[in-house]
């Protein structure tokens, strides 16, 4: 959870022994993602809190190790909460994030993305999940 798709996808095949290259595994799981990620929607509060944030001008920013075409099947017709982040790291398409989670690149990447980045992360949190 939460690795790059390469990473999943390698301790995947190799912890359940797979027949499976690493593009073919991520070719199978592209289909399923489309599968369920058809109705995904916020958890409670969620909205409301990127909502109040953005109108009380604290700056937010999404850090997901998802892929873009994972990451828009999981946003589809939501682009009026996504629209009020500052910006979006998608860890596995950014050439910035040298390493996926459980590193913290994709998140310092989102960090120094600000038009005021923080002067440290002690104040810098993840607050916003989806499910499905």
């Amino acid at each position: 959870m939460g690795r790059v798709a390469q990473a999943c996808a390698e301790v995947v095949i190799g912890n359940c022994n797979l027949p499976l290259s690493v593009p073919d595994y991520l070719e199978e799981v592209t289909i399923e993602y489309n599968k369920v990620f058809q109705n995904v929607d916020f958890m409670p509060g969620a909205a409301e809190l990127v909502k109040h944030f953005h109108a009380h001008e604290i700056p937010i920013a999404i850090a997901t190790s998802s892929k873009r075409e994972t990451f828009e099947l999981k946003t589809k017709g939501k682009d009026d909460i996504f629209g009020l982040f500052h910006h979006i790291v998608l860890a596995s398409d950014d050439p910035e994030v040298k390493k996926g989670k459980p590193a913290p690149d994709s998140f310092l990447v989102a960090a120094q993305r600000f038009k005021h980045p923080p002067l440290d992360m002690k104040n810098v949190r993840h607050l916003i999940y989806m499910e499905n």
